[in-house]
């Protein structure tokens, strides 16, 4: 698998933002924290706070404050961040096709948590998997 150059990566971030409405001013727990981690990835990219902010419609000052709770997130071993942005994780890793083999049932017997729950609602939501439940 070949990896995302920059420009693909920022572009990928944009599409992410407006399909999922990360540019909004819901306050949504699982938003914010994937703004954080789309802000952190960005900013690897050397994009200016400046720039970051106006692609998610705020300002310099919470785009710096933003990938700082990430760098926080990732260094204290937050599980439950971890969960909530995975999904980004993978699609800017151009693991798109991983997600074509998820199975439903599998997932859903392996859910131990509301945030997971609320994970595999979203891929229902994409469409990404390939089997449906049957209703017995």
């Amino acid at each position: 698998m070949q990896k995302m150059n920059k420009q693909d990566k920022i572009k990928a971030i944009k599409h992410i933002i407006q399909r999922d409405g990360l540019d909004t001013n819901s306050r949504y727990q699982v938003l914010i924290m994937r703004r954080r981690y789309l802000m952190a990835e960005l900013r690897v990219l050397r994009m200016p706070f400046k720039a970051i902010g106006e692609m998610f419609n705020r300002d310099h000052a919470t785009a710096m404050h933003n990938i700082k709770q990430h760098h926080w997130a990732i260094e204290s071993g937050d599980t439950y961040y971890m969960t909530v942005i995975q999904d980004d994780i993978e699609e800017l890793q151009g693991n798109a096709h991983v997600k074509n083999m998820r199975f439903l049932r599998e997932d859903i017997l392996k859910c131990k948590s509301y945030n997971q729950l609320k994970s595999i609602k979203r891929r229902v939501l994409r469409g990404e998997y390939e089997e449906l439940l049957s209703v017995e």
